[in-house]
């Protein structure tokens, strides 16, 4: 399962959230269908692969997006999360494979068919600058609201 983070400008207290990665399986209709870790008779139905609600610093949104799918739909937690660290958007297809080093389990991202660089892209901007998890220190961005203050991680209070 993932989790949810909060970033704010420490100028204009401009916010955004992030979240991911989450285990999901396509539905019968193509759809994305989460599916949370594989317990009880989630195992029967396996995962497809995992996604991420990812924030583009050039444009200023948040887009759900495919961050990696398996070649064959995996039914165990250890096939989705061994040896698996937080994912870093940008990476074509074998950095993504030497980072998780997911050892005998092949997987491809989903990336468009006329991205030649395999990375990861905002869908409405196309850059590959895109923060999801909580960011490798030191982690600094300008605000993409009023240009003037930097955007850092806040705490998120969960009544």
């Amino acid at each position: 399962m993932g989790s949810s983070y909060c970033f704010e400008c420490n100028n204009c207290e401009h916010k955004f959230f992030t979240s991911g990665p989450w285990e999901f399986r396509w539905n019968k209709s193509g759809k994305i269908e989460y599916c949370g870790h594989l317990l009880g008779n989630r195992v029967k139905q396996g995962v497809d692969g995992l996604s991420g609600h990812l924030f583009c610093v050039n444009c200023d949104t948040v887009s759900e997006i495919i961050l990696l799918e398996y070649k064959k739909r995996v039914f165990t937690n250890l096939e989705v999360w061994g040896k698996h660290t937080e994912l870093k958007p940008g990476y074509s297809h074998e950095e993504y494979k030497q980072f998780l080093k997911w050892g005998k389990y092949d997987f491809k991202l989903k990336a468009p068919k006329n991205n030649p660089d395999k990375k990861i892209r905002c869908p409405h901007c196309d850059i590959t600058n895109l923060l999801f998890l909580v960011p490798y220190r030191p982690f600094e961005s300008d605000c993409p609201k009023c240009h003037i203050g930097k955007i850092h991680l806040v705490r998120i209070d969960i009544s």
